[in-house]
């Protein structure tokens, strides 16, 4: 048996196909100062070429029922068309002599690399956009023809180092059964995609040695991928995949449903989204509305840095389309590790412990203000609900929160309408902040868990890094008894305590976290039927007991066995 971690729930039984991206490599050959135009001019046709390409798989899809794909393929000809990448393949045919194939290969990696020392999985997955764009545009350039997935004959599962984001969009969803890569996190795009189809998909397993044909199984849920099964295990994952499929059918029913206990206790459950139009998930996903919003996305998809106008369009499309629902919107979480090219940041030895998120935000109140006050407006126009990243003293609570009261004053200075009684509120992912929780929640209208990184930083540990990733787990008991203390403030104080972070969206951790007294998980759209249903099937007085019982444990592995062998 081959273990990754499973990024799409599902059960897969069928032939592997190894599919084999065409790389392609750099030829190494130089040019002379004669050729450097005419090179040029190539790499403008390979430009057009690309984004002609790319509007022809754009075109051919439907915008209504095919948004994300289509979203995609849009960030894909906005890349081609990005003058940073333009710029910098120009400096390697006039500077470096490189011929066009090579000048788009090395330019798409340099822009690549910088995403790639993200220590946000969302980020990191960005490089794959744009070494996608650097194949593409090499392909255009040497007149290579590209791989795809379009063309299968038989349902497979597919075995491959990585998948492409266009290469996703293009393959013929009726008879991909899964997705099984080396590469990709929860964030790539082969698990957006995934989830969004409903396709088993495990990242992080070698697929070295499969064979095209050869009988596999996928499990997307703990991520076992067996090549070759007995019959006796083909029989065992049949009856699994039977359930699970019955399961999920029977699940889609609690959409109108509440997440109530068993004994009447509702708590609430929200999603996680990247972009004002993923709103629309809300019903969709059965949801009480957005528990984080990141905004970096209007950062990261920017020439230079958006402006308060442009801000409060995004934000107030929002809070219109959530229909009442509260939307929270985390500020800006970017620097140190997540540079942009337009905001100069120096180089720092150790970016996940750097100038970022509300560290920059309070060096350049320029940028800060232009938020706030976008968010302060756009509230006059929904339930909108502000949340500081990165929190880790008092002081720099304290801090945001009176450049909130200044932009306020403005705003009322201006007679701009806005909500005088927006709640503020602060992300707890630093254990300093989960330690000294009663003390932040005297000041704070909520809490909202970011395991992700908190249990990161409890644990030292890199939860990117594959040699260390099995030290990563948020059932350690020191990240509980953090998670705990800060529940237990909030609860103390009479404040929320969400939590965004991965562990919300863990069926296994629903009943301890709901032991613990957490108010609010906040997911991807995908897992939150199965926390709804965890929460339906459990009533609050043994959901206290389970997590009197786990919080007695010292093991994480113990823990974790305990809680998914629950019924």
């Amino acid at each position: 048996m081959r273990k990754g971690m499973g990024v799409s729930q599902g059960i897969a039984i069928g032939p592997a196909m190894v599919y084999k991206t065409r790389v392609i490599e750099l030829t190494h050959r130089m040019i002379t100062v004669n050729d450097v135009e005419s090179e040029k001019k190539k790499a403008e046709a390979a430009i057009a070429g690309a984004k002609a390409e790319l509007q022809n798989i754009l075109d051919a899809l439907d915008p209504k029922k095919d948004r994300a794909k289509c979203d995609l393929i849009e960030v894909q000809i906005e890349l081609a068309a990005d003058p940073m990448l333009q710029s910098k393949v120009n400096q390697y045919i006039e500077v470096s002599y490189r011929n066009v194939g090579d000048a788009v290969i090395l330019a798409a990696e340099d822009i690549a690399k910088q995403f790639d020392g993200f220590c946000n999985e969302y980020y990191r997955a960005r490089a794959v956009d744009i070494r996608d764009i650097g194949e593409r545009l090499a392909a255009q350039a040497f007149g290579i023809k590209r791989a795809s997935l379009a063309r299968m004959e038989t349902p497979s599962i597919v075995f491959a180092k990585d998948i492409s984001p266009s290469e996703t969009v293009m393959m013929d969803k009726e008879k991909v059964l899964a997705f099984v890569t080396e590469l990709g996190s929860q964030t790539s795009h082969t698990a957006i995609l995934a989830k969004m189809l409903e396709i088993p998909a495990v990242v992080g397993v070698s697929v070295e040695g499969v064979m095209d044909g050869e009988r596999t199984m996928v499990d997307g849920a703990t991520g076992e991928v067996l090549v070759l099964p007995s019959d006796a295990e083909l029989a065992t994952y049949e009856k699994r995949r039977k359930n699970f499929l019955d399961k999920r059918a029977s699940l889609k029913k609690l959409r109108a449903l509440s997440a109530t206990t068993t004994d009447g206790y509702t708590v609430e459950l929200c999603i996680n989204i990247a972009d004002p139009r993923e709103t629309a998930k809300i019903k969709e996903a059965g949801a009480d509305g957005v528990g984080l919003f990141r905004t970096e996305f209007l950062y990261m998809d920017a020439k230079e840095l958006p402006g308060e106008e442009e801000q409060f369009n995004a934000y107030k499309m929002a809070a219109v389309s959530a229909e009442g629902r509260p939307v929270v919107i985390r500020t800006l979480d970017i620097g140190g590790d997540k540079t942009l090219p337009y905001l100069p940041i120096p180089q720092e030895a150790n970016p996940f412990l750097g100038y970022r998120a509300i560290r920059l935000c309070l060096d350049r109140p320029d940028i800060f203000k232009a938020q706030l006050r976008a968010i302060l407006r756009a509230s006059a126009f929904g339930r909108l609900e502000i949340m500081f990243p990165m929190i880790g003293s008092m002081n720099q609570l304290y801090r945001a929160k009176q450049v909130v009261e200044e932009c306020k004053k403005e705003l009322a200075g201006q007679n701009i309408p806005f909500d005088a009684k927006i709640p503020v509120g602060m992300m707890v992912e630093i254990p300093s902040a989960a330690a000294a929780a009663q003390l932040f929640a005297k000041a704070s209208d909520f809490f909202s868990i970011g395991t992700n990184d908190l249990c990161q930083y409890a644990l030292a540990v890199d939860r990117m890094n594959v040699k260390i990733s099995d030290l990563y787990n948020h059932f350690n008991p020191g990240v509980l008894r953090l998670i705990r203390n800060t529940i237990r403030a909030a609860n103390e104080a009479g404040i929320m305590a969400r939590m965004c972070g991965e562990m919300a969206a863990d069926a296994a951790a629903a009943p301890l976290l709901l032991g613990m007294g957490l108010n609010e998980f906040s997911m991807n759209p995908a897992s939150l039927p199965y926390i709804k249903d965890k929460v339906r099937g459990t009533s609050m007085a043994r959901a206290k007991d389970i997590a009197e019982k786990a919080m007695e444990m010292d093991s994480a592995i113990d823990i974790q066995n305990y809680l998914e062998d629950l019924q």
